[in-house]
């Protein structure tokens, strides 16, 4: 549900308008939330460049590196193996499991659901890292100490009601 634009952007129509329109029903899962039914995945192999953006109702993988003023926006996951020097926003339908995962994550700005985080100056050692909400923040961990079992988040805290 991607499409393509010769500048080198892809966008994808907000889910709920589109799923509500086509008329088609989520199941629910255990947790009481909506899950979409055959989550797609966006695979991207090359640089991305400033000016450039990738969208998606899904997962965003990236194989090649995401150079500052280039933008990846994500309902679920972000994997980037290279560098992440752009601006990555996971989660973007309100999904606060949802996580961003680099071999270099150096980005401008990244967002999980509603959390935001600026790039740091550095300080941070080189190598594979994993980023996710904990304790209503944004919080990264080199990638060997990642909890990565996508536990489900409260209602009450992904901001639905039941």
């Amino acid at each position: 549900m991607v499409r393509r634009r010769r500048n080198g952007h892809a966008v994808a129509p907000a889910a709920a308008s589109t799923l509500a329109s086509a008329g088609v029903v989520l199941p629910q899962s255990a947790a009481g939330r909506a899950v979409p039914v055959g989550v797609s995945t966006l695979y991207h192999r090359g640089t991305l460049r400033g000016g450039q953006a990738l969208h998606n109702l899904g997962n965003i993988v990236v194989i090649g590196d995401v150079n500052p003023g280039a933008e990846l926006v994500a309902s679920g996951d972000i994997v980037v193996f290279g560098a992440l020097r752009g601006t990555a926003h996971a989660g973007a339908q309100g999904d606060r499991a949802a996580r961003v995962i680099a071999l270099e994550l150096a980005p401008t700005q990244l967002r999980i659901a509603t959390a935001i985080a600026s790039g740091d100056a550095g300080g941070r050692a080189r190598g594979p890292e994993h980023a996710s909400i904990a304790d209503e923040r944004i919080v990264v961990v080199p990638f060997a100490e990642a909890n990565l079992r996508r536990e489900p988040v409260p209602a009450a805290m992904n901001g639905e009601s039941r």
